[in-house]
């Protein structure tokens, strides 16, 4: 059984009140969240602003089943066909993407400041190469946490393995 969203998060997380210069992204898991903050830290937006990206709910279901699979965060993402029906019936533990995604849409329409945005949108605009050294930096911690992978080991021979391509 998927976890609740409620028993992750802490009280203090509802009584957050943004900055006039904060950003806030908005986004339903494995949906370009870490993208679309390095595009923003680049184009260095405008204040007082919140970005949301959705995704096509397919493409979004299926990075999350593979995304699940590997991490050692969330419960065992369990089989295609389990994972599947889960997401459909909303049973994950973000909630239904769908209200996700349309609760936003609908904010969008009384909030100016809102600027949604669709993932597929920017994978035809944005090329983005990342810095080598954070690329590393993002592998090591990802391998740490996956079951897919065997364990990285110390951060120096790491570092020294993926020099060499290994």
């Amino acid at each position: 059984m998927p976890l609740e969203m409620d028993k992750l998060s802490r009280p203090e997380m509802f009584d957050f009140q943004a900055r006039p210069d904060d950003i806030l992204i908005a986004t339903y898991p494995k949906a370009g969240t870490t993208w679309v903050s390095y595009i923003l830290d680049l184009l260095n937006f405008g204040k007082d602003m919140m970005v949301y990206v959705a995704r096509n709910a397919k493409d979004n279901m299926v990075s999350y089943f593979h995304f699940d699979r590997m991490n050692q965060i969330q419960p065992e993402a369990g089989e295609w066909s389990s994972f599947f029906h889960r997401f459909m019936e909303g049973k994950m533990v973000f909630g239904s993407w769908y209200d996700h995604v349309n609760g936003w849409w609908e904010k969008k329409q009384t909030y100016s400041k809102i600027h949604y945005m669709f993932y597929e949108d920017l994978i035809e605009i944005v090329y983005v190469a990342r810095n080598a050294k954070d690329t590393v930096v993002s592998y090591f911690h990802l391998e740490r946490m996956t079951t897919l992978h065997p364990e990285p080991g110390d951060w120096s021979n790491y570092l020294q393995r993926f020099i060499e391509g290994k």
